[in-house]
């Protein structure tokens, strides 16, 4: 680990409405480093972290030992003066794709969307999606991802993450790509155009 990065770890309130970014607790922390976020609402919230570094990656979040990268944060279950720890691993994967036509033309600006497969909601989902689009040459290459597997598609329409969007993508997952990503590895993938249901 390099001394000059970076992880940034911000929270997102579940259940109220209108959160600002300006309110959203947000912190950029040195690995390794400490953080706090001063007076929380008692609220249930998404963890969410960006780590852009080569191999690097966010392995887990636990609040008071357990794990809340994919489970809401919730704020008073835990005894006073529960922290929050950041897991940052080195392992990380990278996955290639190509995508082409019918005909096998390379489809460049097409969006291309992956999913953990261990999500396991559409909460979830919404906040672990990876979105990228394809070059001039049809291909996309992701920012280092955590090993373990996903599903990646590459869709054949303009792609915004509403719920209703979410919601559309979470039941068309079964169509899409199954690709398992090795520690320190790559893999690379075929796809051509799915419209989302």
């Amino acid at each position: 680990v390099c001394s000059s990065d970076l992880v940034t770890v911000s929270l997102d309130t579940l259940l109220r409405n209108g959160i600002t970014n300006a309110e959203r607790p947000y912190a950029r922390v040195d690995i390794p480093g400490t953080f706090s976020f001063p007076s929380l609402v008692m609220a249930d919230y998404g963890v969410r972290t960006l780590l852009n570094a080569p191999g690097l990656y966010v392995k887990d979040v636990t609040y008071a030992g357990n794990s809340v990268l994919h489970e809401p944060l919730k704020l008073g279950s835990a005894i006073s003066g529960a922290g929050m720890r950041v897991i940052v691993a080195r392992d990380g994967a990278t996955l290639g794709a190509r995508v082409t036509d019918k005909d096998g033309n390379p489809v460049p600006a097409i969006a291309v969307l992956l999913m953990p497969a261990d999500v396991r909601s559409e909460a979830i989902l919404q906040r672990f999606l990876v979105t990228g689009e394809t070059d001039q040459s049809g291909q996309y290459t992701s920012h280092t991802l955590p090993p373990g597997k996903y599903y990646v598609a590459a869709i054949s329409e303009p792609f915004n993450a509403t719920t209703e969007s979410i919601d559309r993508l979470w039941r068309s997952r079964i169509r899409f790509k199954e690709v398992e990503l090795a520690p320190s590895g790559s893999a690379q993938v075929s796809l051509e155009p799915l419209k989302i249901e």
